[in-house]
């Protein structure tokens, strides 16, 4: 009996807002993940807003996240597969130009 083994490496990155209003992508390039955790990082003032659109971010649609708050995403699993999510596609705002998060993911290795 055969197994098949995925191998993945855990990774963060740490956005920062460039101008409050103005919501921007999570990641310049895509990133494909299977999993992630978004923090707002200590010390910042004001909320963070996490969306999947720039539109939502401005909106009641968007996550808050005040300061060490922080929420986790995880793609399901279907038909034994693991279904990945592109964190360019996930977007952020604030009220304070220079707030961060720090967004620790899961990445596949190609073995």
């Amino acid at each position: 009996m055969s197994s098949a083994f995925q191998q993945f490496k855990i990774m963060a990155t740490q956005p920062s807002l460039t101008l409050a209003g103005t919501p921007q992508r999570i990641s310049s390039v895509d990133l494909w993940v299977t999993s992630c955790e978004i923090q707002a990082q200590f010390g910042n003032t004001g909320r963070c807003y996490i969306a999947d659109s720039s539109a939502n971010c401005t909106s009641t649609k968007a996550r808050a996240l005040a300061a060490e708050a922080s929420f986790t995403l995880v793609g399901d699993m279907f038909s034994g597969r693991n279904v990945l999510f592109n964190l360019k596609e996930i977007w952020f705002d604030g009220v304070t130009t220079g707030n961060k998060l720090v967004v620790s993911y899961l990445l596949q290795v190609n073995a």
